[in-house]
């Protein structure tokens, strides 16, 4: 600062004025003071002239104690504050530094250059108070924003999701009814393709608001412990028919014993089901699938191997992503390509991790690790909190 210091000082006793003039002249560096003997005089000079700080005595004629400086700081929130005080109200000036006042100084105890460097200091700091306020009310704009965008995207997902379920849980239920009473023959295999188009459907809007819940932060997970052994072959009695029908030979490589899982059973289920339902997509028929689960570490890994055409190294880098496919699928318009990304979501919200092991033309080993201590995590994941809508 190279400009003279427009320095105010309230100050009702001009012995004490006197001696603050004459330290300020023996100081290094231009200052202009002005002298206001009670706080009225000082509030009119606040409101008609610039002003860099205000030397500030809480005892005057017209006021006293906090409100001194409460009524200064009203008046000129911007202008720093340094309180002159007496050795008898030191404790009345700490308070006044903690409502808003850059310093404080001893009468009698100050010279010159301290008297300078201080209010010099009180000016930086309030221009550094001014410049963090102002970042923070950006900040907080900023954060509003973004919450009114999350919840307009969740509120619009939601709408979504209702105008696509509603029509399609009356295709779901008819086509149900049509196979239950319809004879074998072409009506039959009609039906059934309508069902199983519609129930794929379902899955994908399924996959779509999960994925929309879990990136905004708001995927909630039901913790419950878990008998590993019994989830697991339950997903391998699912999968059965449909590796048969595949020609596909379904093979389990299981522990005697796994620990019992504390996490949400039907989102591990769900992650199971994807990685199964892949392998058996890839493998070419009369290949291989194994299920494997084993205790390391701590952690139960599962893994889903199986005998397909494998997947390149620059694939696998991408493969977790959302709206990703591999390059085998982009003509076939196989699903949103939510399914892995689903998957590392929900094993990430576990304390987990998932990674792929695969070598081009040798098939492909998806797994994934969940810890067997409890979670120190709360059941609702995330910062944002769902409202129920409907």
């Amino acid at each position: 600062m190279t400009d003279a210091l427009r320095i105010l000082l309230i100050e009702d006793n001009p012995g004490d004025a006197r001696l603050i003039r004459e330290a300020l002249a023996q100081a290094d560096g231009k200052v202009c003071l002005s002298w206001a003997d009670d706080l009225a005089a000082g509030l009119d000079h606040l409101q008609h002239s610039e002003t860099d700080a205000v030397l500030l005595d809480l005892s005057l004629p017209d006021s006293c104690g906090l409100d001194t400086f409460e009524r200064v700081h009203t008046k000129a929130p911007r202008v720093p504050i340094v309180m002159l005080s007496g050795h008898n109200d030191q404790d009345l000036a700490v308070e006044a530094v903690r409502c808003g006042a850059q310093d404080y100084l001893v009468k009698g105890q100050v010279e010159g250059h301290g008297l300078v460097r201080a209010l010099r200091y009180a000016i930086e700091r309030k221009h550094v108070e001014e410049k963090l306020q102002e970042l923070y009310e950006a900040e907080r704009r900023l954060r509003q924003e973004r919450e009114a965008e999350i919840n307009k995207r969740m509120e619009y997902t939601r709408a979504l999701v209702h105008e696509l379920k509603t029509p399609l849980t009356s295709v779901m239920a008819s086509s149900e009814l049509l196979m239950s009473e319809l004879p074998p023959g072409p009506l039959l295999r009609l039906a059934t393709n309508l069902n199983r188009a519609s129930c794929n459907l379902s899955t994908r809007i399924n996959e779509l608001l999960d994925l929309a819940r879990g990136e905004l932060g708001m995927l909630r997970l039901a913790y419950k412990p878990i008998d590993l052994l019994t989830m697991l072959a339950g997903v391998v009695e699912e999968m059965t028919s449909a590796a048969s029908a595949r020609k596909h030979t379904l093979l389990i490589d299981l522990p005697d014993q796994l620990p019992s899982l504390y996490g949400d059973e039907e989102r591990l289920h769900q992650v199971l089901l994807n990685l199964m339902d892949n392998a058996l997509k890839y493998t070419p028929e009369g290949g291989m699938i194994t299920l494997k689960a084993a205790l390391t570490n701590e952690q139960v890994v599962i893994g889903v191997e199986d005998t397909g055409p494998g997947i390149s190294v620059e694939e696998q880098q991408h493969l977790f992503n959302p709206y990703q496919r591999l390059e085998r699928d982009r003509d076939r318009l196989n699903g949103l390509g939510l399914g892995l990304s689903l998957c590392k979501m929900l094993v990430e919200l576990h304390g987990g991790m998932i990674w792929v092991d695969s070598v081009k033309g040798r098939g492909s080993k998806f797994n994934f690790s969940i810890p067997t201590a409890p979670p120190q995590i709360p059941t609702q994941v995330g910062t944002y909190h769902e409202v129920a809508n409907g």
